[in-house]
């Protein structure tokens, strides 16, 4: 059975990425034909800022899932439910610290493009599209590394591949419409609100998560230890955009993206053949650790 599952997730994640890759190159070239290459280019920069902030929940992921493996195999409600009720708090905290950070970057990224682009101008798309990176990231967090740790992240990858069609479909129709890059990344951001509210109706329901059970800190107190190393692999993958930004024109950021896009999916197309196993091998190590014992 969890080979079964882990066959499921590898497909359905390699499926999300194919569609990542494909929307990917479709909704850059509508922005690059409705409102020029410049537009392109700022939306990818801010996109690529904005990721940064997403470091503030760097550790407490791959730690809530391993805190979760042990009560899921005893199929241990109340332990379980400690476990989310602390990821969930946390990542309340985390949201709020991540919306200070936004209004604090939605007044300094405009000077960064002050030559192609207005001061309002900037910063209102900042905060749009932080808005839509707000939803996506800090809602459900909790939710989705319970499905990852019970190898049921086909759970949570299915409604990412339709938000990820939807927001095309979307974005093409205000574009076609006529709408500005505002409104078109608000319809984006809006999307993004489904694939949240699916997985806290689906979770709760499926697994009886108790809100009133006392949060299990202890659980996820090594989240500061797996934050060093998400960090540095986050700086290794992501600063690239960031420096072009910087120090070169913001078309130049836009061709840069396109181009880049193409091996950025490849390399998370690689990346869910392990993603897919990880349940299992935590799961055949455990038992090898109780015969072991025996």
């Amino acid at each position: 059975m969890r080979t079964k599952k882990a066959v499921i997730n590898t497909m359905t994640s390699i499926m999300a990425e194919v569609v990542s890759i494909i929307c990917g190159l479709i909704l850059p070239r509508l922005i690059l034909g409705a409102f020029g290459s410049s537009y392109n280019g700022i939306t990818s920069s801010i996109t690529q800022f904005l990721s940064c902030i997403v470091l503030l929940r760097a550790g407490v992921g791959s730690v809530t899932r391993a805190a979760l493996y042990n009560p899921l195999s005893k199929k241990d409600k109340s332990e379980i439910s400690g476990i989310v009720n602390a990821t969930a708090i946390f990542m309340k905290k985390v949201a709020l610290i991540y919306v200070g950070a936004l209004i604090v970057f939605a007044c300094v990224y405009p000077f960064l493009v002050r030559n192609s682009f207005s001061w309002i101008f900037s910063a209102t798309l900042v905060l749009i599209i932080g808005s839509s990176t707000f939803v996506d990231n800090y809602f459900g967090i909790a939710y989705q590394m319970l499905l990852q740790a019970d190898q049921k992240n086909y759970v949570n990858t299915i409604p990412q591949i339709v938000t990820t069609i939807l927001n095309t479909i979307v974005a093409a129709v205000l574009i076609h419409c006529g709408a500005g890059i505002h409104l078109v990344k608000l319809g984006s951001a809006i999307v993004y609100f489904i694939r949240p509210l699916f997985l806290s109706y689906y979770v709760k329901k499926k697994y009886e998560i108790d809100a009133d059970i006392k949060p299990n800190n202890s659980a996820i107190s090594q989240r500061w230890d797996a934050f060093a190393q998400q960090a540095a692999a986050f700086v290794n993958n992501n600063t690239d955009v960031i420096v072009l930004t910087m120090f070169s024109d913001i078309k130049e950021v836009s061709v840069y993206t396109v181009y880049y896009m193409v091996a950025n999916g490849l390399y998370k197309v690689e990346q869910t053949f392990t993603d897919g196993i990880e349940a299992v091998s935590y799961t055949h190590l455990r038992a090898h650790e109780t015969c072991a014992d025996l």
